[in-house]
């Protein structure tokens, strides 16, 4: 198996383009609520087909309701030729939400956790020694009950397998912020907005954020901040990269796509190196970072150009996007020391080079 996804899985109830909420004791009229398929787990592995890889080199571990909505989402599952592992729940409902995204605004979402709260850690145990990916993808750990107390053990699993790990975190859900930092260290990439880097880590800036889960032991630290760019972080390197420029209709599941971009292009390279990109990770060039966060943040664009997590991921609209705006992405990525700017007054630019 080439990647491996767990976690969340969720049912996504959305009324787009809303131009206000309505007052209470009011009805808004929009164009349409649609229902989609959501959830990390779900939307990066679906998106990875999208990108062009083959949906039985990618299998997905989660927990969904014997429900509708539990239908709706095997049924969209099983049209990509995933191979899924899904424990069917008859007791609890499949994890859902309500999403209201409102013009000009970051969206408003209420989630049932549902189904997800029940994830069986030793079954994904069992499923990760039988697939031995290439790469073991968790999202929103924090969100997963048994699991989440389990993660260390299950990343180092993971990394005996010889697997690259990639974490993508929320604040986990009414137990402490911190949950998940003792298993980052054996997180090879890690990703979170930047909500969740502050809140995860107590710290006041995205910069100081990053340099606490560096320090936790992930070795690349990701946070994306919407249109306004993002930051990666190793120990030695610190990155300062833009958004694509898009019309944004939905950014619900652009953090998804900007991991199912990164995993997309660590695969180019796991099929072109030598050791492939088991070993790739532990001495990865800020040329070869740039790249991969680039490739990222164009998927993640590319989410936001119609409604659903997934409907406009797909590898033409990547590339167009690459064709189109790569070298402005390029010149805008700045890189430095974390030790030395943070050193420093966190909002100066002249400590930032261009990657090399």
């Amino acid at each position: 198996m080439l990647v491996t996804t767990c976690g969340i899985i969720v049912a996504d109830v959305i009324a787009a383009r809303l131009p206000s909420v309505p007052k209470p004791g009011r009805v808004l009229l929009c164009r349409g609520i649609g229902l989609h398929m959501g959830g990390h787990a779900s939307n990066v592995s679906v998106d990875l087909c999208k990108l062009g890889l083959e949906g039985e080199k990618v299998s997905l571990i989660g927990c969904i309701g014997a429900d509708m909505f539990g239908d709706f989402i095997a049924k969209e599952l099983e049209r990509w030729k995933l191979v899924t592992h899904l424990d069917r729940l008859k007791q609890v409902e499949t994890s859902r939400s309500m999403v209201l995204d409102l013009k000009g605004e970051d969206r408003r979402v209420v989630h049932s956790v549902g189904a997800n709260w029940y994830l069986d850690p030793q079954d994904v145990r069992k499923t990760l020694r039988k697939d031995a990916p290439v790469i073991f993808y968790v999202g929103a750990p924090g969100m997963l009950g048994k699991f989440d107390v389990m993660l260390p053990r299950i990343l180092k699993q993971a990394k005996t397998l010889g697997c690259v790990t990639f974490v993508d975190a929320v604040v986990p859900y009414n137990r402490p912020s911190n949950l998940i930092t003792p298993a980052l260290r054996w997180a090879d990439i890690l990703h979170c907005n930047d909500g969740e880097a502050k809140e995860i880590t107590r710290e006041k800036t995205v910069l100081k954020a990053a340099k606490t889960l560096v320090r936790y032991g992930a070795k690349i630290v990701t946070v994306t901040r919407g249109s306004k760019g993002g930051i990666a972080m190793t120990k030695e390197l610190l990155l300062h990269f833009p958004s694509f420029h898009v019309k944004t209709v939905d950014p619900l599941g652009a953090g998804d796509a900007f991991c199912s971009g990164m995993i997309t292009k660590l695969l180019e390279w796991q099929r072109k190196e030598v050791d492939g990109a088991r070993t790739f990770l532990q001495d990865l060039p800020p040329r070869k970072i740039t790249d991969m966060i680039m490739y990222g943040a164009a998927a993640g664009a590319a989410c936001c150009l119609s409604e659903g997590t997934t409907s406009s991921v797909t590898r033409r609209n990547v590339e167009d996007l690459l064709r189109l705006q790569s070298t402005r992405f390029r010149a805008k990525t700045r890189w430095a020391n974390p030790s030395d700017y943070l050193n420093h007054n966190e909002t100066r630019q002249d400590a930032y080079t261009r990657p090399s």
